[in-house]
């Protein structure tokens, strides 16, 4: 999977609009994090996100290696960057971690998803991929690269 549109494609697109009106069941995240040498600083970021909807399907955002772009993508994915990650590291980088008892997931979880809010790109005709915003009816959720590495999850 490479990210280096500035624009999500109309694929994913359709994989979005696929999950309008579904109930949240869960998230996962996919953390990156280095053990560093002990010259190196530990390095930690949110390089996916897994929300788990009714019936058990689920949503992937991923920022990819280079953090450019959010992609959609699968489970499937994120188990393979894993293993290449590891073989080129020696060591076990992305681990995932069940999100959803944390804090901004908490009144989330059980609820209906109303939409997905996405930004015009200001040049290209299309939807920018650099941040997506969920309607759970009273509450929004963020999720954007981050302006260091990775994806961030908030409420908005």
């Amino acid at each position: 999977m490479t990210l280096s549109s500035d624009c999500f494609a109309l694929e994913e697109l359709k994989i979005l609009k696929s999950f309008d009106g579904r109930l949240l069941t869960g998230v996962e995240y996919y953390l990156w994090a280095n053990e560093p040498r002990p010259s190196d600083a530990r390095c930690e970021f949110l390089m996916g996100l897994k929300m788990i909807f009714e019936g058990d399907h689920p949503l992937v955002l991923t920022s990819g290696e280079n953090s450019l772009a959010i992609g959609v993508t699968n489970p499937g994915f994120m188990a393979q960057l894993a293993e290449k990650l590891q073989k080129v590291n020696q060591q076990p980088v992305i681990r995932r971690i069940s999100a959803g008892q944390q804090p901004i997931w908490q009144g989330l979880i059980g609820k209906v998803m109303q939409g997905i809010h996405l930004s015009r790109h200001s040049v290209l005709e299309g939807y920018a991929n650099d941040a997506l915003l969920f309607d759970f009816d009273q509450r929004k959720l963020l999720v954007k690269l981050s302006d260091k590495e990775g994806l961030e999850a908030g409420i908005f």
